[in-house]
């Protein structure tokens, strides 16, 4: 099932070191919840549930400098990077309902598969421009 658009169309801008998960508004979650089964709908939202809750446990033991931000009434991420350069990520474009976005504040940022947090934060934080 495709992922309905967002009713949000807000910016929220990220500056510095940063963790951005990002979720679904209450009007996509109703739009999803419609479109599947009961059982089908609660074990995904389970899945992301805890994926959610390990990747902020994660963040905050093992990377306390991270902002932690939450963007799940926001369309638009706006990462302002080294040199005042900024990157916009529109997350209708994205297919995923739940998610997280790492940025050291002076590359790109990357989307984390949440499951291999471990491995991709570490990683991307270890290969600074």
């Amino acid at each position: 099932m495709p992922k309905p658009a967002s009713h949000f169309g807000d910016t929220i801008f990220v500056k510095g070191p940063a963790a951005v998960f990002f979720y679904p508004d209450s009007f996509q979650v109703a739009a999803i919840r419609a479109g599947l089964d009961t059982m089908v709908y609660r074990g995904i939202m389970h899945d992301y549930e805890y994926q959610m809750r390990y990747c902020h446990n994660f963040l905050k033991s093992e990377w306390p400098g991270l902002q932690i931000k939450e963007a799940g009434k926001y369309r638009y991420l706006v990462f302002v990077l080294k040199g005042n350069a900024s990157l916009c990520i529109d997350l209708d474009s994205k297919p995923d309902m739940y998610g997280l976005f790492v940025s050291d504040g002076n590359q790109p940022p990357i989307q984390v598969e949440m499951t291999n947090i471990r491995t991709q934060v570490p990683f991307y934080m270890a290969h600074r421009s």
